[in-house]
């Protein structure tokens, strides 16, 4: 049986100066891509307690199993529950905007 990650409904709340974008539903060992709402190549990410902070450095990414997708994105190859939660994406301006991932146990 295939799981295919889907979007539950998105929502634009603006809370502490970050916007909560979407809410990603995915089962756990399935591959997901998180997507910035900003129009910029390279933003800072930063994710859940217990991931590398930030995520990435400029191009290189510095946490095991996720990768860039068009410069701006991030693809988890296998979820896990320590990728349950929040990821947060911002530009050199200071705008930031959040993607909730919930990772569901399978």
């Amino acid at each position: 049986m295939l799981f295919v990650s889907r979007w539950i409904f998105a929502l634009f709340i603006v809370f502490q100066g970050t916007t909560l974008s979407a809410i990603i539903e995915v089962s756990e060992d399935q591959e997901v891509t998180i997507t910035c709402p900003l129009n910029v190549q390279y933003p800072t990410w930063t994710g859940p307690d217990g991931l590398a902070n930030p995520i990435n450095n400029g191009h290189t990414i510095n946490e095991p199993g996720i990768s860039w997708v068009n410069s701006k994105d991030l693809k988890i190859d296998k979820t896990m529950l320590k990728h349950d939660g929040n990821y947060i994406c911002s530009d050199y301006s200071g705008d930031r905007k959040t993607v909730e991932v919930d990772v569901q146990c399978t």
